[in-house]
């Protein structure tokens, strides 16, 4: 699935994912791109207990994360959403070429659940894809285990992402 940045994201988001986004705005969630060399035990550990979490393997433990951001840090970008100081969502952005941008490990915090910071989330990176001038925002397969995850398809189509079959 993925987002074409000469959309409107908010026009695309399905009237559920749009209540979810007004509250997570009145919320006052704040969203950053983080500086890679800071908090990547957290971020690793918020990414690791989402995964855990929903019975998704990690792929990557935390040595490997760090040393990825750290050893090509104009190709990855994290993107985070905080809750005054504490951070309740993330994503990896991984720049696959000048016109893509890859959403890798999304992940949030259970006791956020009802505020839904990953359409916030969705939201920014999508803005940021606009502005720094990526086309396309790849949101990432829609499995688990080989098999078509159908929660996870409806969010991605929510958010207005566009399906095609991977490569």
């Amino acid at each position: 699935f993925h987002l074409d940045t000469s959309y409107d994201f908010v026009s695309n988001l399905h009237t559920s994912e749009k209540r979810r986004l007004q509250k997570a705005i009145k919320e006052g969630f704040n969203f950053e791109i983080m500086n890679h060399h800071e908090h990547l035990d957290m971020i690793h550990e918020l990414i690791r207990s989402c995964r855990e979490r929903k019975g998704f393997p990690l792929s990557m433990q935390k040595e490997e994360f760090v040393n990825m951001i750290k050893s090509f840090p104009s190709d990855y970008f994290v993107f985070g959403v905080k809750d005054k100081n504490k951070l309740i969502a993330v994503s990896i952005g991984v720049k696959v070429n000048a016109e893509i941008l890859y959403d890798f490990l999304p992940a949030d915090d259970e006791s956020y659940k009802a505020f839904s910071p990953m359409v916030f989330l969705k939201e920014q990176m999508f803005n940021y894809c606009k502005k720094v001038g990526f086309k396309i925002l790849d949101i990432g397969i829609a499995t688990a285990k080989g098999e078509p995850n159908q929660g996870l398809i409806r969010f991605k189509q929510n958010l207005g992402a566009i399906p095609s079959i991977k490569g």
